[in-house]
């Protein structure tokens, strides 16, 4: 949000106007934990103290306060006696989770979405002779959820809206993740052993991200739809944008492949699973870095003996994180625990910029990135990024304004 914003006019008739931009800060100090009776954290809601957990065969809603909650399994009559759930989205507030649940034996199985709320337990969205189904992703709100259906013309992209399906797509397409505001949606049409990524809203319809190729799949969507993340050509993390298309996230260790599975709400910082390094996060500032090693490094965490895996969910203001970790226990027990985890990475760091002349010039005290703009909406990081303070001589005329925002 704009904080505040001053300028004057130097004896040149040089205009330089400030401003600070500032995002809403966590009261939460930075901190890491792994949640006991759980092997992966697969959602978050709005501020990562309620999750959707799994430790197979069954699915937990955890909350910070009162722990694990069994959400239990779905009964799909004719199938069975043995059941296995899994969980794919949870509301902001927590209160709806949503996935698939399976029933199965040696000879047969069946998979069905459900839509889990503490009043009415788990209830299946699709009807009976649906063959298979799945939910991807819910909004926000709870109302929206995407995911697909198999009937005997192939596979569907589904949406739902509280509880009742509202849009099939054409045979050989699915969805895979909803953005958090429901309005954008992406997913994959396949056809002929290829696939392509696509986005889907009402107002736009289908739109393809790409060429086909093989193992293709947007995972997580901005909230203007202006961003996807996945995997591409089978195990190259992607990250689509409007204005550059498809481009690899790249790697730590050259040539490891992986996919990113998580996206902040403005697309800037994605996580993901690296099949040699680990859990990763990227973001425009930074590129592709390991978690752990941000987690230490950046925000001053000691994770000791934890071997972070693979992130499956990031809040939407990008500051807490959670996925999929192994703890080694001490001697003499040794040997290793396969835990969720969630990271928090607290308070935001609230830029500043201040200005004072010196010697002709204008002294710019700042922390955060400086950026600069000749008409207050062209906003462009100054390269390379100075050091603070920054010198800057202004021109005779004309006018520039500067603005420092987080990293």
């Amino acid at each position: 949000m704009m904080r505040s914003m001053s300028g004057f006019t130097n004896g040149l008739g040089f205009l330089l106007a400030i401003t600070l931009l500032a995002a809403n800060s966590l009261i939460a100090s930075p901190s890491f934990i792994g949640i006991e009776g759980t092997t992966v954290v697969r959602a978050l809601n709005a501020d990562g103290n309620i999750a959707a957990t799994e430790n197979y065969p069954s699915c937990f809603r955890w909350d910070a306060n009162d722990g694990l909650m069994d959400i239990g399994h779905l009964t799909i009559p004719g199938y069975g006696p043995n059941h296995a759930t899994y969980v794919e989205g949870i509301s902001a507030d927590g209160t709806v989770i949503v996935g698939s649940s399976s029933a199965f034996s040696y000879y047969w199985s069946k998979t069905q979405a459900y839509r889990w709320t503490p009043q009415e337990g788990m209830t299946s969205l699709v009807e009976p002779s649906v063959l298979e189904s799945q939910a991807v992703g819910i909004s926000d709100d709870g109302r929206n959820i995407a995911g697909w259906i198999m009937d005997e013309a192939g596979q569907h992209a589904v949406l739902w809206r509280d509880g009742q399906e509202i849009l099939r797509l054409e045979a050989g397409t699915s969805f895979w993740a909803i953005a958090r505001n429901g309005v954008w949606v992406t997913g994959v049409k396949s056809e002929n052993s290829q696939s392509r990524v696509f986005r889907w809203s009402l107002a736009t319809g289908l739109e393809f991200l790409g060429e086909a190729s093989y193992g293709c799949y947007g995972r997580a969507i901005s909230d203007d739809g202006n961003v996807v993340v996945g995997q591409g050509n089978g195990t190259q993390p992607f990250r689509w944008t409007v204005g550059n298309g498809m481009e690899s996230l790249g790697a730590i260790i050259p040539g490891e492949q992986g996919y990113a599975t998580a996206l902040s709400a403005d697309g800037t910082t994605v996580g993901g699973v690296l099949f040699d390094s680990g859990a990763f996060l990227w973001t425009e500032a930074e590129g592709m870095r390991g978690l752990k090693h941000v987690l230490q490094t950046d925000h001053g965490m000691d994770l000791g003996n934890w071997t972070l895996n693979s992130v499956w969910a990031i809040s939407g203001d990008g500051r807490v994180i959670a996925g999929r970790g192994f703890t080694y226990l001490p001697f003499p027990s040794g040997g290793s625990v396969e835990q969720g985890f969630i990271a928090n990475l607290g308070e935001l760091a609230i830029p500043h910029i201040a200005l004072t002349t010196e010697s002709g010039s204008i002294r710019v005290e700042f922390s955060g990135v400086l950026q600069s703009s000749p008409n207050l909406l062209d906003w462009e990081d100054i390269d390379p990024q100075p050091a603070s303070p920054y010198f800057f001589l202004p021109a005779t005329e004309g006018r520039l304004f500067f603005r420092a925002k987080s990293r």
